[in-house]
């Protein structure tokens, strides 16, 4: 059984290895916390340099899949790219399996929770300088571009399909 950490030791291990995600870890969102400490458990120093660098490349792909710098377009280049052509998506088969809550599980089965998947995606919009942002709804989580007029969020579980 797993003890569930202080506020504390969660924000500075999500800090450190998921800068961009931290901010979800707000006031507004503290029912997050003992997940998101699932989320990078287990991860030791060169899992977390794999789990970057391998964001990094995703990050190239993205950029290189994006028309323009229009939000619209970027949000479809980080869909396109994520849940279309590499295949992340929710698994609906075994959704409590605890390998859903598990970054690097998730990055090889290309499947996970709607968190850890949108920590996939906050993680190579952090590469890329995109302003994307983690947004907590009821049972579930998905993630929106947080600059312009326009209300862009996607779903990464459900493969990144937008829902704007």
């Amino acid at each position: 059984m797993h003890s569930v950490p202080s506020r504390e030791e969660v924000v500075a291990a999500v800090a450190e290895s998921y800068p961009g995600f931290a901010g979800a870890l707000s006031v507004e969102a503290p029912q997050l916390l003992p997940l998101a400490s699932y989320v990078v458990e287990g991860l030791d120093t060169v899992g977390i340099a794999c789990a970057e660098r391998y964001c990094g490349f995703l990050a190239f792909l993205v950029e290189r899949a994006a028309e323009s710098e229009a939000p619209l377009d970027r949000m479809r280049a980080l869909s396109g790219v994520l849940g279309a052509e590499e295949g992340y998506r929710g698994d609906t088969e075994e959704y409590d399996h605890p390998r859903n809550s598990s970054i690097s599980q998730v990055l090889g089965r290309r499947r996970g929770l709607p968190i850890t998947l949108s920590v996939l995606y906050l993680s190579v919009a952090e590469h890329l300088g995109w302003p994307l942002v983690g947004v907590d709804f009821p049972g579930h989580f998905l993630v929106r571009y947080a600059q312009g007029d326009e209300l862009l969020v996607a779903d990464p579980f459900d493969g990144g399909r937008l829902l704007t």
